[in-house]
Formats: C-alpha cells, structure tokens, sequence
C-alpha cells in the first residue's frame, strides 16, 4: 500500500509546522469550558477555576 498524505499535507524534513497562520491571542477573562451532555447539570468554569483543581499523582508499585 502507497504511503499517503491527507489532502493539502506534504512530508517535510524540517521541524513540524503545527498551524497555518496567526496564532489567536489568549484572553483568560474570557475563556470558558462547557461541561454539558450526560450530565446532572450543565457547567461553564473560567480559565481561573480550571487551574484551581486540586493537582495530584498517585504512584502506584
């Protein structure tokens, strides 16, 4: 089977390019995330609040 790129890619040999254009700026105050679906109630948490999680890691042997 040939190799095959998707329409409009091509095979480089130099460091990826992983967009085409401007990169958007980043507004935190105005960034949200929806939690919605299979869910009790649907959510929208700030930026702020995402990385408010509590943060841990568990080993295991």
């Amino acid at each position: 089977m040939e190799k095959q790129l998707p329409p409009g890619q091509f095979e480089t040999e130099k460091w990826p390019i992983l967009h085409a254009g401007d990169v958007s700026k980043f507004d935190e105050s105005t960034w949200n995330f929806r939690l919605f679906g299979e869910v009790k109630e649907e959510k929208f948490l700030s930026y702020k609040e995402i990385l408010d999680f509590a943060v841990f890691e568990k080993k295991i042997e």
